[in-house]
């Protein structure tokens, strides 16, 4: 129920505050308004939740790729050492 005040209009004015306290009284009693906010809460606490984890896994993959290629790298520079000392041992012996 709202009233437009029209000049001139003879009946009492209500106040803007009085339709806003009105609006969010019955806004705020809706079992659809609660649903909505107790969805969107939950929504957005299940997306943060999984946003975290999937943060922890890439990190995890992460670190496991840069171990793999440091083991890669050692490797291939001992498999190259070898190769040098076998061609020095083949040289001086």
């Amino acid at each position: 129920m709202l009233h437009i005040l029209i000049i001139g209009d003879e009946r009492a004015p209500v106040h803007a505050l009085q339709h806003l306290e009105r609006f969010f009284s019955s806004l705020l009693s809706s079992k659809e308004f609660s649903a909505a906010i107790i969805g969107a809460l939950t929504g957005g606490l299940l997306t943060g939740w999984f946003a975290l984890l999937a943060q922890k896994q890439a990190a995890k993959d992460q670190r496991r790729a840069n171990d793999e290629a440091q083991h890669l790298s050692v490797k291939n520079t001992l498999r190259a050492m070898k190769t040098e000392l076998e061609g020095f041992q083949k040289a001086f012996v």
